[in-house]
């Protein structure tokens, strides 16, 4: 990620690593009590006791700060699916929604959030060489809508069902339509 100003020390020094850390932790803080939408980039600087300037030396928007804990924590947790069946296995993100509701709740309808899925998707996908019968940005888009979608549902309806169970059921809703027949 490149820095607005050069004058910030690299991610590795120290005091970057705490100030990121502060920036983190202030801006997960706020998402347990409001959501996205009302968070400003300023609220997260008070809360994380910094000068805006400081946000904005490392962090270009409040999408991109989401965007980057996106790919350090969610990215992990979202990987290819094991079968046809489904594309992509995120038994692990529906176990850790499980445990952070509250803070998912607050991330429903971000848009950021949306384009992360796609561009996970998208990397799984170039990696692999699974044959599709779709375009790999088309089945991405789709998949990331679907994928959610499904998980504001699933927010706004308080569900009680297990990891497996989600994965099954989205699973079972997107199905393996874009997977290419093998011979």
């Amino acid at each position: 990620m490149k820095h607005k100003s050069e004058s910030v020390p690299n991610r590795s020094d120290a005091r970057t690593r705490r100030t990121l850390a502060q920036i983190d932790g202030a801006f997960v803080q706020l998402l347990h009590g409001r959501s996205y939408q009302a968070i400003r980039v300023s609220d997260i600087a008070r809360k994380a006791r910094i000068g805006r300037a400081t946000f904005y030396a490392h962090y270009k928007s409040k999408d991109s700060l989401l965007s980057s804990q996106f790919m350090r924590m969610i990215e992990p947790m979202i990987i290819l699916g094991p079968d046809d069946r489904c594309l992509f296995d995120c038994t692990p993100l529906f176990a850790h929604i499980l445990s952070a509701r509250r803070l998912y709740r607050s991330l429903a309808g971000a848009r950021v959030i949306r384009d992360c899925l796609e561009n996970r998707f998208r990397t799984l996908l170039e990696q692999s060489s699974m044959p599709l019968s779709a375009p790999v940005p088309a089945v991405c888009c789709m998949t990331a809508s679907s994928l959610s979608s499904f998980l504001d549902w699933w927010l706004k309806n308080d569900s009680d069902d297990s990891a497996i169970r989600m994965q099954s059921i989205w699973g079972t809703i997107i199905g393996g339509g874009a997977v290419g027949i093998r011979s």
